[in-house]
């Protein structure tokens, strides 16, 4: 099975059974399957198939590893559901920012490269109970200057994660499950 360019417009339409020229509107339910990771199988299973790849074409990691990190966890924009996120860019297309997905300062997760990489495959558990599947945006402000520099400075030693659609946890820890290879956040 080989799939499409994760959180792109075209796999979000093929995984809601639409032909690519269909007009998506996200704040239209999705129906019985909404919330389901874009890599679950028939059984269920969110976990991507052995022969899946990367945004960027290469063999996704047969292997996980597991790290606890420390995390200053944010409530999220939903309005942001359905959009380009901020790991799009004209050369690599659009990276669709999807529900229950995580928006992060890239600067702590290795750059946007290895997000646009691997993003799809991260997935976390907050010590509150809210979990999130895929890093699909960066944290971003319209109103507040460098709110990422502002963010790090008032939480310092704490990864900033943004839970789309989650609820403001404070300063948490959050157990992180990532690619066997790329490094915890920090």
């Amino acid at each position: 099975m080989r799939l499409l360019r994760p959180y792109s417009r075209e796999s979000i339409l093929s995984s809601l059974g639409l032909p690519a020229s269909s007009t998506f509107d996200p704040r239209k339910t999705m129906g019985e399957n909404a919330g389901e990771s874009l890599f679950g199988d028939e059984n269920g299973n969110s976990a991507p198939p052995e022969d899946s790849q990367t945004a960027d074409g290469q063999e996704a990691p047969d292997e996980m590893h597991e790290c606890n990190v420390t995390a200053r966890v944010l409530g999220g924009n939903q309005r942001t559901v359905g959009r380009a996120g901020g790991l799009s860019g004209d050369t690599v297309g659009d990276f669709i920012v999807m529900m229950g997905s995580a928006a992060v300062d890239p600067v702590q997760w290795g750059g946007k490269e290895a997000l646009r990489q691997y993003g799809s495959l991260i997935s976390g558990l907050t010590f509150g109970g809210q979990s999130f599947q895929g890093i699909t945006d960066v944290i971003g402000s319209d109103i507040v200057p460098d709110v990422r520099g502002k963010l790090t400075g008032l939480n310092p030693g704490a990864i900033l994660l943004e839970l789309v659609d989650g609820k403001d946890e404070g300063v948490t820890t959050v157990t992180l499950h990532l690619p066997k290879g790329m490094q915890c956040p920090g």
